[in-house]
């Protein structure tokens, strides 16, 4: 089960929350679980609705809701965008990646296992270096001051997709032990704990032994 950071105080002190419909405040909640871990959602509102027990679901409006501020000043209505919708049927929680991951100084460790593949997935649709330049992601280290960062980060993720393609193919060289049952439908996997270890997160582990229907032991 993957576990997250919520904000409490969203609730009173986040007024452009408060002043959402219920339906709308329990979206924000549901994309902001349904999301990977960099805060990319799978546009689905067939599943939202669904999910969520309410009739219709408007994802330009609801989005349009999202990015309205209120002035503490002078309680006037201005633009903070917080969710984006990107091209091919996805969402971008904004601030998603810096909540996560920001440490007790309030700034996000660039080495952490979640972080480099999250960030190669923000580059990937051409976000990151607005994120690093309007501070929607604050780095303790600059990306230009780590020497083939990227190369590490794309090495690590083609490793990750060895060991699960191997996994799926009753292939595991750490040891774990995998057996199929009679129709071949199901993969008991007795290596989870070695994979978490490995990549930081056994989030990605999880999400492949579901959308594989497979089981872990």
């Amino acid at each position: 089960m993957a576990k997250r950071f919520g904000d409490t105080d969203i609730w009173k002190k986040q007024r452009w929350f408060r002043k959402l419909s219920p339906e709308y405040k329990l979206a924000f909640c549901y994309i902001k679980d349904q999301c990977d871990h960099a805060g990319i959602w799978n546009v689905d509102c067939t599943d939202l609705v669904e999910d969520l027990g309410i009739k219709e679901f408007d994802l330009p409006d609801f989005v349009d809701k999202c990015n309205i501020e209120f002035d503490k000043n002078n309680g006037q209505i201005t633009l903070k965008e917080r969710l984006r919708l990107l091209d091919k049927g996805y969402l971008w929680v904004i601030g998603f990646i810096q909540f996560q991951y920001k440490g007790k100084e309030g700034l996000v460790n660039p080495y952490a296992n979640p972080v480099k593949t999250a960030l190669l997935l923000i580059k990937g649709y051409g976000l990151l270096d607005e994120a690093l330049s309007k501070k929607w992601i604050t780095l303790t280290q600059p990306l230009d001051e780590i020497p083939d960062y990227w190369v590490r980060a794309k090495d690590k993720e083609q490793d990750k997709d060895n060991t699960l393609h191997n996994i799926k193919h009753n292939k595991l060289n750490n040891g774990a032990e995998i057996s199929k049952n009679g129709n071949g439908s199901t993969i008991h996997v007795s290596g989870a704990d070695r994979f978490a270890a490995k990549y930081g997160t056994a989030e990605e582990f999880n999400n492949y032994l579901q959308k594989n229907n497979t089981s872990e032991m």
